[in-house]
């Protein structure tokens, strides 16, 4: 059987389907805190790329400033002896640091972090783990007065779907 391969797909995962988030935001503390979600489609293409972009916003509105939302994940195989275990696994291409587009809330999206084709075998699902490990003139404690607070919308996931 051929392996026929069809467009990409866009998948939005809301920061709610993330593991120890309880609404639909979330505000990490400090650069070393991560939240999780465990992805699976079958149809992602295991032979191309996969991009990682994340979803987020501030009230700050200086343009100088900026976010880095840092991503890990681990290839997880089915019905297997592979644990839900950390993630520890870099993107192959980081996600790199996000400027504030200077209107206050604006929602924004970061450039992609790729997981480099192969990466996965056809049928795995995606265990990924998010932080923000680095900000400039931003703030990560949600407690902190002010308003330039980092907020984690979701992650938006692109690949390229196969019948396989």
């Amino acid at each position: 059987m051929s392996r026929m391969v069809y467009p990409t797909k866009s998948v939005f995962i809301p920061v709610a389907d993330f593991g120890g988030v309880n609404g639909t935001t979330w505000q990490p503390r400090n650069g070393t805190e991560a939240i999780r979600v465990l992805y699976y489609d079958p149809m992602i293409c295991a032979g191309q790329a996969i991009n990682v972009r994340c979803l987020w916003s501030t009230s700050d509105t200086t343009t100088t400033n900026s976010a880095t939302w840092k991503a890990v994940y681990k290839a997880v195989t089915i019905d297997s002896t592979d644990t839900l275990a950390a993630p520890s696994t870099a993107l192959d291409t980081a996600i790199v640091a996000d400027t504030v587009i200077g209107t206050a809330n604006a929602l924004q999206m970061t450039a992609a972090g790729v997981i480099n084709a192969d990466n996965l075998t056809d049928g795995d699902a995606l265990l990924l783990e998010i932080s923000c490990s680095a900000t400039t003139g931003l703030t990560l404690n949600p407690a902190a007065s002010g308003n330039s607070r980092v907020t984690l919308m979701g992650v938006v996931l692109e690949y390229v779907v196969t019948n396989l």
